[in-house]
Order: C-alpha cells, then structure tokens, then sequence
C-alpha cells in the first residue's frame, strides 16, 4: 500500500512538473513570435514608403480633400497612402485587443502615430462606414480611443524610462 502511495506521489510530481516546463516553453515560443512578429513591423515603419504614406496621411490628405470622402473613392495613390499607414494600425489594434501584443508595448512604440492617423482619416473612415454600413479599421478606432486615454509617454514613465540630455557645449 505505501509503495502504491509513493509511486502516485512520484507520478503526480512528474506530471505538474512537465506541465510547467510545457507552459514555460509555450510562453517562450509565444515571446519569440510577438518579437519576430514586432521587428517585422519595425522594419516596415522604417522603410520610405511608409514614411511617405504617414506624411501623406497626416499633413496632405485634408489639405488635398478637405470635404471627407469614403476613403475608398480617394483616388489611387492617396487611397494606398490611407490603407498603408492605416491597415498597418488597425493590424497592431487587432493583435494587441486579442492578447498576442503587449499593449503597453504598442502605445509606447507607435501610441502618438496611432492617434495623430485617426485623427486624420477618421472623417473618411466614418463617410465609408455611412456610405457601405460596415465597419472598416475598428482596431485602429479602438486603438486610438485607447491611447486618448494612456499616452506613450504615460508607458514610457510606467517603465521608467530615463532621460540622459546630451553634455553642455563648451
């Protein structure tokens, strides 16, 4: 009898030890894919076209059509400047609502271009929803509330981020 007592004993030691190194490793998997996942959306907001399509977006786009169209009867290339900058965003609110994105890693990387691109496109992004009713870049309108509220620069003082001012000029 105490031998079948210490082998269960062993047995159940055995199997809440595998699961937590299975969870350890889920986890780890996990981290890696949100990095790679991550650095893949670095790169793309470092390359020129995306700059580009920000610029567009934030500082040419009212001025160009002051009276908001659906941004789906822009004309070609202001369309592909508003999907570009926008879908990307709207991508980064989708992963962040379902848990695969830390948010507080999102908003103090990119919180302010999240903001300031609905700001800029959300009058022709409300003229399409009225227009087709359906709702287009919902993560991004989510996104953007979100970070009305908690600034990059509230993360930023969470993490306590130091600042270092370069040396005075002699």
């Amino acid at each position: 009898m105490g031998f079948n007592v210490a082998a269960l004993a062993i047995s159940i030691v055995a199997l809440v030890a595998s699961a937590l190194l299975a969870f350890g490793q889920l986890r780890s998997t996990q981290r890696a894919n949100t990095l790679a996942m991550f650095f893949d959306g670095f790169r793309e907001t470092r390359s020129p076209e995306f700059r580009r399509s920000v610029e567009y977006v934030l500082y040419h786009l009212r001025e160009e059509f002051p009276t908001p169209v659906s941004y789906l009867e822009l004309p070609e290339g202001p369309k592909e400047h508003v999907r570009q900058v926008a879908f990307f965003y709207d991508e980064l609110g989708k992963l962040v609502v379902h848990g695969i994105v830390d948010r507080d890693l999102v908003i103090g990387s990119y919180g302010l271009s999240i903001y300031r691109t609905w700001i800029a496109i959300a009058p022709y992004v409300y003229r399409e929803r009225e227009l087709r009713q359906r709702t287009v870049l919902p993560y991004l309108e989510h996104m953007a509330a979100v970070t009305s509220e908690i600034t990059a620069a509230d993360i930023h003082r969470k993490m306590k981020l130091r600042s270092f001012p370069p040396p005075l000029q002699q």
